[in-house]
């Protein structure tokens, strides 16, 4: 009898004790085969983003007239290093982010490598357009529950070293540029491995941040000025971000349809 009120106790504590285990995001360390657990969780780095050869890259860039650029990782061994090591040094930053996310929110981390990880290509699409890259990018998706996934990831404009203007680029104040970068790196987010991410990238491509194409202007605009206006948007979401990224929870919209005025000014600007 004392046998199984014991019983009935440990399992009794063990009940509560279930539902305060927290879903973790990032393990530590990272298992054998995470990156295809991470693509039968619904992620598509491997499908997307490995062992592509430049001919299929450029005919990416042909079939796709939005996006900027288009990259791949040597292969899966090299993704899979890169993408862990990487997130290793991140691991706590996310996990917290991840106890705290709502479901479908998505996080952006940009990473340079030891060693060149794939090839990206460039406009005008060109097998001669196309570089060796040691950046990468991640997007991670929260579930809401403290879990999460690795949603894309893939090889990014490596720094040019220039920071000269062409004809087509502005110069921006330091200020905007930063607003700049955190929308493009938002927007990338949210509309993950699309038109959005190249514009992204012509952001990071250039290490002093002070100027950016006229495209990339445009591109993000457009984005932005279609997330504002898409009705199955969940304001929490830019809300939320804004608030973590530039403390202004209040007005959050008000503050991202201001940036996106800044943008459209300065398109026109550069179009006179």
């Amino acid at each position: 009898m004392k046998y199984f009120m014991r019983l009935k106790l440990s399992i009794l504590m063990l009940a509560l004790l279930v539902p305060m285990a927290q879903a973790q995001c990032l393990p530590n360390p990272f298992g054998v085969g995470w990156l295809n657990a991470q693509e039968l969780a619904g992620g598509h780095t491997i499908a997307r983003h490995v062992g592509l050869a430049d001919a299929q890259l450029v005919n990416r860039l042909n079939n796709s007239p939005n996006i900027q650029n288009a990259s791949t990782y040597t292969d899966q061994q090299t993704a899979e290093l890169a993408i862990t090591t990487g997130l290793a040094g991140v691991r706590v930053a996310v996990n917290n982010w991840a106890n705290n996310a709502n479901h479908g929110e998505r996080r952006v981390d940009n990473f340079v490598a030891a060693a060149i990880v794939g090839r990206v290509a460039y406009r005008p699409a060109s097998l001669n357009n196309i570089v060796n890259s040691d950046r990468f990018r991640t997007v991670i998706e929260a579930d809401g529950h403290g879990g999460c996934f690795l949603l894309t990831s893939f090889p990014t404009m490596p720094a040019l070293g220039s920071t000269k203007l062409t004809a087509n680029e502005v110069e921006m104040t330091a200020e905007a540029t930063e607003k700049y970068a955190a929308l493009a790196g938002y927007l990338a987010g949210q509309f993950a491995d699309s038109d959005v991410a190249g514009a992204a990238d012509d952001v990071a491509a250039k290490s002093a941040l002070s100027h950016v194409t006229i495209d990339a202007h445009q591109l993000v605009l457009a984005q932005g000025t279609a997330f504002l206006a898409d009705p199955k948007r969940d304001p929490k979401l830019i809300a939320d971000w804004a608030n973590r990224r530039f403390d202004t929870a209040d007005g959050a919209e008000r503050w991202l349809a201001y940036v996106l005025n800044e943008l459209g000014a300065a398109v026109e600007k550069m179009a006179e």
